[in-house]
């Protein structure tokens, strides 16, 4: 609720993908297994930092469909979570409706970026490792900084929560 912006950090990071049917022929941890993908555009928004929900929403459709995953496989979502007034909301309408399917609590949702700042091209990455380290330890770790949801999110009754512990 009191979030105000990002802080702007510095890093890199590296994730080895391997094809699930060769994994014997690897040694070496697995993290995690990527179950399906997707990339979009968010085309023409009212400014460079103002993302569209309705063109993220139909991209977590469309991926689910493709990969045939069900909305209540998913145990948490690493979203890009700036911290910002206006794109944090529209980002995490587009989660809830996207991946409402039949839940019983909230869906965790969180942001590396409370971390370890903006890493600006490296931010997706950072996400990624946040999320494969999350699955392969089991617990999801709470979101630094984190006290209370912002209102414009919490008052719609979307069905997400921010950890402010260890969850998953």
């Amino acid at each position: 609720a009191s979030a105000d912006g990002f802080v702007r950090g510095e890093g890199c990071g590296v994730v080895v993908l391997r094809c699930a049917d060769r994994q014997s022929a690897y040694p070496g941890r697995r993290y995690a297994r990527v179950l399906g993908h997707g990339i979009n555009c968010d085309g023409r928004t009212a400014s460079l930092t103002m993302p569209d929900q309705a063109r993220q929403q139909q991209l977590f459709s469309k991926v689910l469909r493709r990969h045939d995953i069900a909305p209540e496989q998913i145990v948490f979502v690493e979203a890009h979570g700036t911290g910002t007034p206006v794109g944090d909301p529209i980002e995490a309408r587009a989660i809830a409706h996207a991946l409402r399917g039949r839940r019983d609590k909230d869906l965790p949702i969180g942001s590396v970026k409370g971390h370890i700042g903006h890493l600006e091209p490296a931010a997706g990455i950072a996400g990624l490792i946040k999320a494969a380290l999350s699955l392969h330890h089991g617990t999801l770790p709470p979101t630094a900084g984190h006290a209370q949801l912002s209102p414009r999110i919490a008052n719609e009754g979307l069905g997400l929560s921010v950890p402010n512990r260890r969850a998953l």
